[in-house]
């Protein structure tokens, strides 16, 4: 499940740079 931790990863990422709205609409707990 590799694919799941690289999205993970990648949202977070997004969620520091700038999209803070798709940070918490994305982060499935």
């Amino acid at each position: 499940m590799v694919r799941v931790w690289v999205v993970r990863v990648w949202v977070v990422r997004g969620c520091v740079l700038r999209w803070r709205s798709t940070c918490m609409l994305s982060v499935p707990v």
